[in-house]
C-alpha cells in the first residue's frame, strides 16, 4: 500500500488560500487547453463570483452545470454518476459561498429554477428570501420540503421550516421540525441558541412544549441556577456558584466550562495581570486533564447549542 498523499489540485489550493485571482487564472489556463473541462469551468465561475464579477460568474456557472448535466446523461456506471453528482453539488455550494449576499438569490435561482437542480443550500437561500422579502410562509415551506426530500437530516432546512411554520401559525409543525433539527444538529447551526432570539417564535415563548424543547439550561439544581447566571451576565456570581456546585456535580465539566467562561469574560474586562489570570490558568489545566480522558459535558453542549 502506498503512503503517498494525493496531491492537492492547484485550483483548489488557491481557493483554500482565498486567492480568487489565481483561481480564475488557473481555470482559464485549463480551459484554454480543454474547453470541455467542466470542472475548470466551475472553478472559473467560483473565482469570478468571489472577485465580485457576478454576471460573468453566473454565466460560467450555467455553462458548467450544463456540462455536468450532459456528462451525467452520457455515463452508465452508477459510481461515476455518483461522483459527477457530488462534484456538481459541491460546485453549486462553493458558488453560493463565494457570491456576495446581495446576489446570492440570483445564484440560487439559476441553480434551482434555470438548471433544475434540487440543491438543498440553494433551496434554503430561496426559502429564506421568501420569508425575508415576501413574507411568504407557504412558499418557504414548499422550498424547505424540497430541500428535505434530498437531505432529511439538513438541520438548517429543518430550522428554517420551523420558522416558516411559525409564521403560518402551524404549531405542531413548528415543534416537530424543531425537534428534528435538535436531534440531527451537527454543529452547522445552534438550534436552541438561535431559537432564543428568533422573533418568529415569540408567539410560542409561553408554550410548555416549546419551552421544554428549547430550554438550554440543565433541569437540576444547582446547575440550572449556575447556567442562568451565566446567561444573565452575572459573572462574579457564576464564580461563587461554581465553587459550591463543583463538589456535588456528577460531571465536573458541567461546572468547569461555565466557570471558565466567566473567568475569561472577567479577564477580558480587567486585562492581563489581573487577579483572574492565575485562577483561569489553573482551571484550564483541570479542564485539560478531564478532556484528556475524553470526558464531555452534555449540559454545556446543550447550553451552547451544539446538542
Amino acid at each position: 500500500m502506498s503512503d503517498e498523499v494525493e496531491a492537492v489540485d492547484p485550483i483548489e489550493d488557491a481557493w483554500f488560500e482565498q486567492d480568487a485571482g489565481r483561481v480564475v487564472a488557473l481555470a482559464e489556463a485549463r480551459l484554454a487547453s480543454n474547453a470541455a473541462d467542466v470542472l475548470a469551468r466551475g472553478w472559473l465561475a467560483v473565482g469570478l463570483a468571489s472577485s465580485g464579477q457576478v454576471s460573468a460568474g453566473l454565466a460560467a456557472l450555467k455553462l458548467a452545470l450544463g456540462g455536468f448535466a450532459q456528462r451525467l446523461e452520457a455515463v452508465a456506471q452508477a459510481d461515476e454518476k455518483d461522483e459527477l453528482e457530488w462534484e456538481r453539488a459541491a460546485l453549486a455550494g462553493r458558488f453560493l459561498e463565494a457570491t456576495a449576499e446581495a446576489h446570492v438569490g440570483d445564484a440560487a435561482r439559476l441553480i434551482v429554477d434555470t438548471m433544475k437542480l434540487e440543491h438543498p443550500p440553494a433551496l434554503r437561500v430561496l426559502a429564506a428570501e421568501a420569508l425575508a422579502v415576501a413574507n411568504d410562509a407557504p412558499k418557504a415551506m414548499a422550498l424547505v420540503k424540497r430541500a428535505l426530500a434530498v437531505d432529511p437530516s439538513d438541520s438548517e432546512a429543518l430550522y428554517l421550516g420551523a420558522r416558516a411554520a411559525a409564521r403560518a401559525g402551524r404549531k405542531p409543525n413548528v415543534l416537530s421540525l424543531l425537534q428534528k433539527a435538535v436531534s440531527v444538529s451537527d454543529g452547522t447551526i445552534a438550534v436552541r441558541l438561535l431559537a432564543r432570539y428568533e422573533p418568529d417564535f415569540d408567539g410560542l415563548r409561553s408554550d410548555p412544549e416549546f419551552q421544554t424543547l428549547m430550554d438550554p439550561f440543565p433541569s437540576a439544581e444547582p446547575l440550572r441556577t449556575l447556567y442562568q447566571a451565566l446567561e444573565a451576565g452575572e459573572h462574579e456570581r457564576v464564580l461563587a456558584l461554581s465553587k459550591t456546585a463543583k463538589g456535588g456535580a456528577p460531571n465536573v465539566l458541567d461546572v468547569l466550562y461555565p466557570w471558565r467562561e466567566a473567568l475569561e469574560v472577567l479577564l477580558d474586562r480587567d486585562g492581563s495581570g489581573s487577579s483572574w489570570e492565575a485562577p483561569l490558568e489553573a482551571l484550564q489545566a483541570e479542564i485539560d486533564a478531564h478532556e484528556a480522558k475524553d470526558e464531555t459535558s452534555p449540559a454545556w453542549a446543550r447550553f451552547c447549542g451544539d446538542a
